[in-house]
C-alpha cells in the first residue's frame, strides 16, 4: 500500500541582466546573509526563490532556519522562535531531542556527498 504526492512546480524567471548584475555584486533586494557573502553567481537562485515566497508574503529564511531544532539554542534565534510558537514548548523539546536519533542517518549521507565531491 502506497500514496502518490503531486507537488505542482513553478517557473521563475529573471533576465540576463539581473543575473549579471547578481555576479557583479549587486544584491540589491536579497536579505539573506549567507547569500550576498558569496561570489560569483552562487545564491542567485536562491534570492529568485527567496523573493517569490516573499511576493507571497512568507519569511525568507534560507540559511537562518533550524527546521529539527538540533542546534545550538539561540544559534538560530529567529526560527527558534517561529518554532516554539508553532509547536509550543513541549513538542519543541522532543522534537530538540529527536537530533539523537535523526543525526546518525545524516552521517552516511554526509560520507557520500564528501565521495561524490572528490
Amino acid at each position: 500500500m502506497g500514496f502518490r504526492i503531486f507537488i505542482d512546480s513553478t517557473v521563475l524567471e529573471y533576465d540576463e541582466i539581473e543575473k549579471q548584475r547578481w555576479i557583479d555584486g549587486d544584491c540589491t533586494g536579497c536579505s539573506d546573509s549567507y547569500c550576498l557573502r558569496l561570489s560569483g553567481n552562487k545564491g542567485f537562485g536562491e534570492y529568485l526563490v527567496g523573493r517569490h515566497f516573499a511576493a507571497l508574503d512568507y519569511e525568507w529564511i534560507h540559511h537562518g532556519f533550524d527546521l529539527f531544532g538540533t542546534n545550538k539554542p539561540r544559534k538560530y534565534p529567529f526560527s527558534e522562535a517561529i518554532n516554539l510558537n508553532h509547536f509550543r514548548k513541549q513538542k519543541h523539546d522532543v522534537i530538540r531531542n529527536s537530533d539523537r536519533a535523526i543525526y546518525p542517518l545524516h552521517e552516511p549521507y554526509k560520507v557520500l556527498f564528501e565521495q561524490e565531491r572528490s
